[in-house]
């Protein structure tokens, strides 16, 4: 069993000889947490079918095994085959990916959908250069695109992520809220309205 990523309580991914991804949820020490009501493992498994049902790559769960001596969900699925954005885009010269990049979460928008987990670590890209999705429990999916001031959180999540933001400022911020701007389809109050959200943080010439 090869480990992939770890945590302070033990492994958090583990990938099997024959390539199946194991992935492990710990239950939330704190009794408030929605986590013992609809457990994360639960929550990625659903989260996973939805994305498919839309033509979206993300993980399809084969099985969900609870470990009561470890206190832990173990969710199983098919590795996806890629490599994260973050990895591809450590040379400078491959950055152009990242408009790709936006145009893809710009798609997720427009489906209602806010991955709050959504860095250059959590998505792939694949051998055929499509986009896939990955550590998908924190997850929201609703029946109309993504309001402006949701689209403005969850882009700034992105582009001011913590030791990758570097990435989206050798492009120019401008330029990347632009393109996904066009991306979007948005015109008018709507563009203006996210330009204004960001305004602070982009400063418009």
């Amino acid at each position: 069993m090869k480990l992939i990523e770890s945590c302070s309580r033990g492994p958090k991914v583990l990938e099997s000889p024959r390539g199946e991804i194991i992935k492990l949820f710990y239950k939330k020490r704190s009794w408030s947490s929605s986590g013992h009501l609809f457990p994360y493992a639960k929550r990625f498994q659903n989260n996973g079918k939805k994305l498919t049902q839309l033509g979206l790559i993300a993980p399809l769960s084969t099985k969900i095994q609870y470990c009561p001596d470890m206190k832990v969900h173990l969710v199983y699925y098919d590795k996806i085959p890629g490599e994260t954005v973050f990895s591809l885009t450590k040379n400078p010269q491959s950055r152009n990916i990242l408009f790709q990049v936006l145009s893809y979460i710009a798609q997720l928008h427009h489906y209602g959908i806010n991955f709050r987990a959504l860095h250059l670590s959590n998505v792939l890209v694949t051998p055929d250069r499509q986009f896939a999705l990955i550590d998908i429990s924190d997850l929201k999916m609703s029946r109309r695109p993504l309001s402006m001031y949701r689209r403005y959180r969850n882009l700034s999540h992105l582009l001011f992520y913590k030791n990758q933001d570097d990435r989206w400022r050798s492009l120019g911020l401008q330029d990347c809220l632009k393109s996904y701007i066009q991306a979007s389809g948005l015109t008018g109050f709507q563009a203006w309205l996210l330009k204004f959200y960001f305004k602070k943080k982009i400063p418009m010439k």
